[in-house]
């Protein structure tokens, strides 16, 4: 009767036994295979251990938030400040920097931060909101946040936005749009919250106009 097939689980340890034809010694290949296995884990465990989170500039320098390590800078052509993805693409952040001075008059940071809201809400369907608005104090921030779900194409993504506003800075605003999956959305809101908790005024270069919003 066959044997049964190992089940196959990521993670799982296995015991093996090794026979080389003739039962001759193979304790010296299997030495050198073990060596090898062991630099290789050493450098991998080297250079997760010694990672930290590292703080990014906007485009303009202006303002700079932090992400994991891993976390890579989107190069290619969007509409945002600064734009950073997770490792395969599971969160974005993208952030949208604005000068008062460059606002309509009456142009109110609530209503900057419905406005891209909205655009949001004009490309999707089924948009709902998901966690209500909350107003927390932070480092001297002021953080206004509002988290929605809807839907492009075949998928469903959490939105989050949020209007951070610099107590000593005032005439600087930034809003952060942050997507992820509903299916890990509790798994990653503590990252995206340390994110957006970050942020900091780097410099006061020359800021961005307005722009459109753009996102998964």
């Amino acid at each position: 009767m066959p044997r049964q097939a190992r089940f196959d689980a990521p993670g799982t340890l296995y015991h093996v036994i090794i026979r080389r034809i003739e039962k001759k010694a193979i304790l010296r290949k299997i030495l050198f295979v073990v060596a090898i296995l062991y630099a290789l884990t050493g450098c991998v465990w080297n250079r997760a251990t010694n990672s930290a989170p590292q703080f990014h500039a906007t485009s303009d320098g202006s303002i700079e938030l932090q992400f994991p390590a891993d976390w890579y800078e989107n190069k290619e052509k969007h509409p945002y400040d600064l734009q950073y993805l997770s490792p395969g693409q599971q969160m974005v952040v993208g952030l949208f920097v604005y000068k008062k001075e460059d606002l309509a008059a009456d142009m109110t940071p609530r209503e900057l931060l419905q406005t891209q809201i909205e655009d949001i809400k004009s490309k999707r369907k089924n948009f709902q909101v998901l966690e209500g608005e909350t107003v927390v104090q932070h480092g001297g921030k002021k953080l206004t946040t509002v988290t929605y779900t809807g839907e492009k194409e075949a998928s469903k993504f959490c939105y989050r936005f949020t209007l951070i506003e610099f107590g000593n800075t005032p005439e600087l605003l930034a809003i952060a749009l942050q997507t992820a999956f509903p299916s890990s959305w509790s798994e990653d809101k503590p990252i995206l919250d340390e994110i957006v908790k970050s942020a900091r005024v780097k410099a006061r270069n020359r800021l961005h106009k307005p722009s459109d919003g753009g996102a998964n």
